[in-house]
């Protein structure tokens, strides 16, 4: 019976330890928003992703800029899909503002 107990934990002692296998983290995206002046008070608003454009979310992101009237209204929504402004900036040429927006991937 010791014999048994020693064959065995020998055994166990020399076994190669388990290592969980971890997914690297996807790379954080990136994009810009883009709005001009119009009349009114009221922005021309253009998102531009940079991204393959096949991607389903990022068409729907893109396409739905085009109904906001107001940046204020455009940057709640990209908030709500989880992106964060990092930066921002005037454009060069017409006036507006350009803001650099990331999100982070699980």
């Amino acid at each position: 019976m010791k014999k048994l107990v020693l064959v065995a934990g020998l055994l166990v002692a020399f076994l190669p330890p388990a290592l969980a296998q971890t997914v690297p983290p996807q790379p954080d995206q990136y994009c810009i928003l883009e709005t001009a002046s119009r009349s009114g008070n009221r922005s021309l608003v253009s998102l531009i992703t940079g991204a393959d454009p096949a991607q389903t979310q990022q068409t729907e992101e893109v396409a739905r800029m085009k109904t906001f009237e107001y940046e204020v209204d455009a940057l709640n929504y990209l908030s709500s899909r989880g992106w964060e402004v990092i930066s921002v900036g005037q454009r060069n040429q017409g006036g507006g503002v350009r803001y650099y927006l990331r999100r982070h991937r699980p």
